[in-house]
């Protein structure tokens, strides 16, 4: 357990009974915040059952400041400062997952601005900002992009910090993104519908992972010059900095061509935009199974959404005919075998060459090397292996960890210059000139560890 900001002392309350208020100390413990309470913010009949009540708010004021913890529940975790023999009436333990620092808001609350940080934001738009007389901060430079209700603002800018070591004033180059939302989004649907996404999109530019920090929020209500609302303010540290080599930067191809449909795209693709963003901690076997699938769910999407090879099923309409007059089943049974028809004359491995299709042949020569149908054979093999458990007279072995991974690092390529296609990245041979200098991609085109050719022949 990793105590990782000050402890904040004060008195605590559940926002539906505010004239109930208990004393206790808030700690940020590893990935969450942890409220130990001397007293109970209730009365509940079973103490288990307060682990099966929905999160709620938590108000509080600790210092100076009027503070929410938001995703409140029950928990079982002890605190850092309980006391030996407390019961559950004379002391609750309640986590959460984000703290708001400058007011009372319920969970729904709306906000209509907000501004983060995200990390190697700056690589992605190498912008510099100038600096103004005699050192001083000089205007910020602004990218605004529209995104239908959301407005995105890029902004650079320098700022001064007094450093007393040695006595002097220090300047650095601050990125940040500032959003507009004209009827207000709740915190978790700001997350969803923007930060997260953004997050996502420069986490595959740059083949790093990125995360937002140091967020602030504007209340839609607020009335007059107002000072922001703080996210997590004691979490927002600076990530270790390091060069890292984008795809394509904002000033390569404008953010006003990407971003729009991007945040689209993640909202309606959460699943595969998130494997292809994911950095994996799960083991091998579940990411192969995840990318391949993610790829799959892809192509089912894009195919609908845009026509593309989609077309009516023949295997389906000669299944509808067949069991037209049919004696043996019922008219619920022949619908689920033509649909079943239906859903399988496509197979994986056919959706896998048309995802690949989407970014021209020059890409798909480079990218494979003349082996494409083999890697899709050998992707729809290991992934209905492990997933759906078939008996094959020749298993692809999971201890096979080279061949695992070759799938896994080659699907996911496939899914995320897809997924950035489909956003507006040109494909074709302008993608083939990115990927050419792309360290990450050159490696992936470069892999041995999986030999397509005789796994292929292999698996038959």
């Amino acid at each position: 357990m990793t105590l990782q900001s000050d402890p904040l002392l004060g008195e605590w309350w559940r926002q539906e009974d505010p004239d109930h208020r208990v004393p206790g100390l808030l700690t940020r413990v590893d990935d969450e915040y942890l409220l130990t309470l001397s007293g109970g913010l209730g009365t509940f009949p079973e103490a288990a059952g307060i682990s099966l009540l929905t999160p709620t708010a938590i108000c509080g004021h600790a210092g100076k400041h009027d503070i929410t913890l938001l995703g409140a529940h029950w928990t079982h975790r002890a605190g850092a400062f309980d006391v030996d023999g407390a019961t559950v009436d004379t002391a609750q333990h309640w986590g959460g997952h984000t703290l708001l620092r400058g007011g009372h808001f319920a969970p729904d609350e709306h906000f209509t601005r907000a501004r983060f940080d995200v990390t190697h934001l700056d690589y992605w738009w190498p912008v510099h900002p100038p600096s103004g007389e005699d050192g001083a901060a000089g205007r910020p430079v602004t990218k605004v992009v529209s995104c239908g209700a959301v407005i995105l603002s890029l902004e650079a800018r320098v700022q001064r910090k007094w450093a007393n070591h040695p006595r002097s004033w220090a300047f650095t180059e601050r990125h940040s993104i500032d959003v507009q939302v004209e009827e207000g989004y709740s915190l978790d649907e700001l997350r969803r519908r923007v930060i997260q996404p953004v997050c996502q999109l420069l986490s595959i530019v740059t083949h790093e992972p990125c995360r937002a920090s140091r967020l602030l929020l504007w209340p839609t209500d607020a009335e007059g010059p107002l000072a922001p609302v703080e996210v997590d303010p004691d979490v927002a540290t600076d990530p270790p900095r390091h060069a890292v080599s984008p795809l394509f930067t904002a000033i390569e191809i404008e953010p006003a061509r990407i971003l729009p449909t991007w945040l689209s795209l993640a909202c309606d693709l959460p699943f595969p935009v998130g494997v292809a963003e994911k950095q994996g901690k799960a083991n091998l076997e579940t990411q192969v199974v995840e990318a391949v699938t993610a790829a799959e769910t892809l192509q089912r999407w894009l195919s609908a959404r845009h026509g593309g090879p989609h077309r009516p099923s023949a295997l389906a309409a000669k299944a509808e005919a067949a069991l037209k007059h049919a004696s043996g089943l019922t008219d619920e049974e022949k619908k689920k075998v033509v649909s079943g028809a239906r859903f399988i004359e496509t197979s994986l491995r056919d959706r896998l060459l048309g995802l690949v299709d989407l970014l021209g042949a020059e890409v798909v020569e480079w990218l494979f090397n003349g082996e494409v149908r083999r890697w899709s054979h050998v992707a729809q093999h290991a992934r209905n292996s492990l997933s759906h458990g078939f008996d094959t007279t020749a298993p692809l072995d999971s201890d096979e960890i080279g061949k695992l991974i070759g799938v896994l690092h080659t699907t996911r390529a496939v899914l995320q210059l897809s997924l950035l296609v489909e956003a507006g990245v040109p494909a074709g041979p302008e993608l083939l000139a990115r990927l050419e200098r792309d360290p990450h991609f050159i490696a992936i085109k470069g892999q041995r560890v999986a030999d397509w050719i005789a796994l292929a022949r292999k698996i038959g």
